[in-house]
């Protein structure tokens, strides 16, 4: 009789990745998204059926991933691994759409020219749109309660926050803490104090220049329901277009 070993090799979790569409907070999934790590060809990573990209162990820590999707342009990102949960080691990616992406007939969008390499934040006060919040929050706080809950995941989501119609600071949500009530976790404690009937929170859309100065960026709203938060333009012009031929789908 053939005698059989059998070797059982348990891989510790480095972290996992989630990424989502920066504009509609949908999930990527499987072959929807690639993730690299640059400089390293043989990293291990675990495909997951729920969306989960998990990356192992090796001999040196991952500092660093490339992520790509067809109609987004390519993240990269640096790994801190302090800010990393260790009960919850998930590492958020928000994919920014670029000038392939799939776009509705109602769908606008914001392109100018500025310095390489800016970063434009625009942020989209349309009401159906905007967030509020259940509860009074002090300076310091470190979480925040928001409503509607809806079924976007606002995981990796970055808002500004304004009171009376006035900035006051912008935030990044980063993992939700109850799906029942909506309670995210924020990356940075908040800078201010917020009464929840005088403050609502407005989506991020982002965009950075190439390296000929040009950005692009689907928004949601009309030219008069965005707020530019922070552009240099070379021509000091913005520009929002509205595709009014292009099919739904």
């Amino acid at each position: 009789m053939e005698n059989i070993t059998r070797f059982c090799v348990k891989m510790k979790v480095e972290f996992a990745v989630m990424v989502f569409d920066d504009f509609t907070g949908r999930q990527l999934k499987g072959s929807q998204a690639k993730i690299t790590v640059p400089g390293v060809e043989n990293f291990r990573l675990v495909v997951k059926p729920d969306g989960y990209f998990v990356m192992l162990s090796g001999p040196e820590k991952i500092e660093k991933i490339m992520v790509s999707a067809y109609g987004f342009e390519t993240e990269r990102v640096d790994i801190d691994h302090k800010k990393i949960c260790p009960d919850n080691p998930i590492v958020r990616v928000r994919m920014r759409p670029d000038r392939c992406y799939p776009l509705r007939a109602e769908h606008e969008w914001l392109e100018g020219c500025t310095i390489p390499g800016t970063v434009v934040q625009v942020a989209c006060r349309t009401r159906e749109h905007q967030l509020k919040l259940l509860m009074d929050y002090k300076k310091g706080g470190k979480e925040l309660c928001i409503f509607p809950p809806g079924n976007e995941n606002y995981e990796g989501k970055t808002f500004a926050i304004y009171t009376k119609d006035k900035l006051k600071e912008i935030v990044t949500l980063q993992e939700r803490v109850s799906e029942k009530d909506s309670i995210y976790k924020l990356y940075e404690p908040l800078n201010g104090d917020y009464k929840k009937l005088e403050t609502v929170l407005c989506p991020i859309c982002k965009a950075v220049a190439d390296k000929e100065g040009k950005y692009f960026m689907p928004v949601k709203g009309t030219k008069e329901e965005i707020d530019i938060l922070n552009i240099v333009n070379a021509d000091n012009k913005t520009e929002i277009n509205k595709r009014a031929e292009e099919k739904d789908g």
